[in-house]
C-alpha cells in the first residue's frame, strides 16, 4: 500500500476513535452516588445565598442529566405536596419544587410535583431546628415510578430559605443544582449549619 493510501487509513481510523470517544463521553451524565455529598446553591435572595448540602433519594427518582443552572426553587403550596393539586402548579412547571417532609410518603410527593411538571424535587426535613439528621428518602413499597431527580435538604436549611421567599414575598429562589465543588477550597454554607 503506498504511502499516501496508509496515511489515509490512519486518518480515518483516527477519526472513527475520536467519534467513538467523543460519543462515549456525551453519554456519561451526571448520575450520582445515594450517599455522595451534592450542593444546591441559592443566587437570590441574597440572605439565603448559600450552598447547601443535599442527598440523593436511596432508591427512587430519576437523574439529572446537566446542572441546571439559574433555575427557580419554588416552595409547593401546600407546602407537603401530598395532593395531587398543588395551587402553584404553573410556577412549578419546569423549574425546581421544594416540598416540606411529613404527610405522606416521599415518592407521594415526588410524584405529585412531577404531574405539575417540576423538573427535580428537594425534600426539606419538617424539624425546622434540624442541622444535622440525614433522612434516607427510600421507596414506599408501592412500585410507582418517579422519573425526577429527587433530593433530601437538613430542615434549617429548608426553612431559612422558605422564610426568606416569604419575607421578600417572592414565589421562588434563583438556585443552580447541583454544584461541584470538587476542586474548590471555599464553599459558602449558612451560617448556622455546622461545618
Amino acid at each position: 500500500m503506498p504511502v499516501r493510501q496508509r496515511w489515509l487509513v490512519f486518518l480515518f481510523c483516527m477519526s472513527c476513535f475520536d467519534w467513538l470517544l467523543l460519543a462515549t463521553l456525551c453519554s456519561i451524565s451526571l448520575g450520582h452516588g445515594v450517599n455522595e455529598q451534592l450542593w444546591l446553591e441559592v443566587i437570590h435572595p441574597n440572605d439565603v445565598a448559600f450552598s447547601y448540602k443535599i442527598r440523593t433519594a436511596r432508591n427512587f427518582g430519576g437523574v439529572l442529566g446537566s446542572t441546571l443552572r439559574h433555575v427557580k426553587l419554588v416552595a409547593t403550596d401546600p407546602e407537603d405536596a401530598c395532593g395531587q393539586t398543588l395551587y402553584n402548579s404553573k410556577i412549578i412547571r419546569g423549574q425546581v419544587a421544594l416540598i416540606k417532609r411529613g404527610g405522606c410518603s416521599f415518592v407521594t410527593k415526588c410524584l405529585n410535583v412531577e404531574l405539575s411538571g417540576a423538573v427535580a424535587a428537594i425534600i426539606t426535613d419538617n424539624n425546622p431546628d434540624d442541622n444535622m439528621q440525614w433522612i434516607e428518602m427510600v421507596q414506599d413499597e408501592t412500585d410507582r415510578l418517579v422519573g425526577i431527580p429527587s433530593y433530601f435538604m437538613l430542615g434549617k436549611d429548608g426553612e431559612m430559605i422558605i422564610k426568606s421567599l416569604k419575607n421578600h414575598r417572592v414565589g421562588s429562589a434563583i438556585i443552580n443544582l447541583p454544584v461541584n465543588y470538587t476542586h474548590t477550597s471555599v464553599i459558602r454554607q449558612p451560617p448556622w449549619d455546622l461545618w
